[in-house]
């Protein structure tokens, strides 16, 4: 258990899922051979949630529970770990109203085994926050995020890990409601403490310069994110296991923000790495779709469209074969490659991928949602081109009824 916990800190992950799952061969059956088993099941469920594997994690999880509760009773931290946990791998998977009851209970136990400022009943609160800022419940989240991060702080100290964990989360829910200034502030006080403590280099403090790359993105600062970003990828390829998405995620922000200053070819480099490296890692594909996009939208500004074609096509196969629910980036997904046919002339493909655009909008936004109109307004265009003219008058009465009458 020691040495694969020491293969998690290092991203080893298939190493770290190895060694759990010997740890849980020498477990042993006697009561404490029991809870050494549900500790391990927890660490490999977490091992597998880390690597994408969430129905695996979900059950491995369920396992610990069962274990602890029987041998620690039903009031135990412990208990309360593993509900959080299986929260978790719950709110992952989207299954928001299971998360949210294993959340609260994890808090109950906790807050009247512990106390109430006890540093686990406020990661408890922390994962219950999480799940509100994603479920649109934005301004509860912010209180248990900040009440979070005074209990942390109280109990550890401003510049304590956890505690720059915990505004950190409420930086990104700030930038998450639009308060764009508000999360600039707190990403750069998070980013100052951890350099303080010398953990400039830490993948933490990449974390940050990632997340505040983003918010200065969405501010038009582009220019100033970029060298951020850089220095994000120093960090992250210096530490890394081919396994550590995070290399990729670097690289994808990277790409975008350089193509947003001008520097194109470049910016096709980074994206193209980024995609491999998701490809490599076989990431769920919600996780590295946006890269496929990125990828597609910056070589088609470059004349490249074939190419751009072939990335579109790769990711739409993917996502027929994993069955990828609807919302944004798949509809996105459909309408680019939609696009990019018509670009090249091939008028009937695109029919078929812009009609398939707007049934994935639709399915992700309701048919009533303005969010439809861009891809409306494609289809139409397309349907024009092949010579539909009534079905392309009835699309256009679509967009001017979603539009407002505009």
């Amino acid at each position: 258990m020691t040495a694969a916990a020491l293969a998690v800190e290092e991203g080893r992950l298939a190493e770290a899922e190895r060694g759990f799952r010997a740890a849980l061969e020498v477990a042993g059956e006697d009561a404490a051979g029991q809870l050494r088993r549900a500790t391990s099941l927890n660490n490999l469920g977490y091992v597998l949630h880390r690597r994408g594997r969430l129905a695996e994690a979900e059950e491995l999880y369920a396992q610990a529970l069962a274990l602890r509760r029987r041998q620690l009773g039903p009031e135990h931290p412990e208990v309360a770990q593993s509900l959080g946990n299986l929260a978790e791998v719950k709110r992952a998977r989207g299954l928001v109203e299971e998360a949210e009851k294993l959340y609260l209970r994890a808090i109950e136990i906790r807050e009247k085994a512990l106390g109430p400022e006890h540093p686990d009943l406020a990661q408890s609160l922390s994962g219950l926050a999480v799940l509100y800022a994603q479920t649109e419940r934005g301004e509860e989240a912010r209180e248990l995020f900040i009440r979070a991060a005074g209990m942390l702080a109280k109990a550890l100290g401003e510049g304590d890990p956890r505690t720059l964990e915990a505004r950190a989360n409420l930086a990104s829910l700030e930038y998450s409601l639009g308060r764009l200034g508000e999360a600039e502030k707190l990403y750069r006080e998070v980013l100052a403490a951890q350099e303080a403590a010398g953990e400039a280099d830490a993948p933490e403090a990449a974390s940050t310069l990632v997340n505040l790359a983003e918010v200065l993105r969405s501010l038009g600062r582009s220019e100033e994110a970029v060298p951020l970003l850089e220095r994000a990828l120093v960090i992250r390829r210096a530490g890394a296991s081919p396994e550590d998405p995070g290399v990729a995620r670097v690289l994808n922000d990277l790409g975008v923000n350089l193509h947003a200053v001008g520097r194109t070819e470049e910016a096709a480099e980074m994206l193209a790495e980024a995609v491999a490296l998701y490809d490599e890692t076989e990431r769920p594909l919600i996780e590295r779709l946006p890269a496929y996009l990125n990828l597609a939208a910056v070589l088609g500004s470059l004349g490249r469209r074939e190419e751009a074609r072939e990335v579109l096509e790769r990711a739409a196969t993917a996502s027929e074969a994993a069955n990828a629910v609807a919302d944004g980036d798949i509809a996105r997904l459909w309408n680019d490659l939609g696009a990019i046919e018509y670009a090249l002339g091939r008028y009937r493909e695109a029919g078929r991928r812009l009609e398939r655009a707007v049934a994935v909008a639709e399915a992700a936004y309701g048919r009533d949602d303005p969010r439809l109109i861009p891809y409306l307004r494609n289809y139409a265009t397309v349907l024009d081109a092949l010579a539909r003219g009534e079905e392309a008058r009835e699309v256009t009465r679509r967009i001017e009824e979603l539009d407002g009458g505009s």
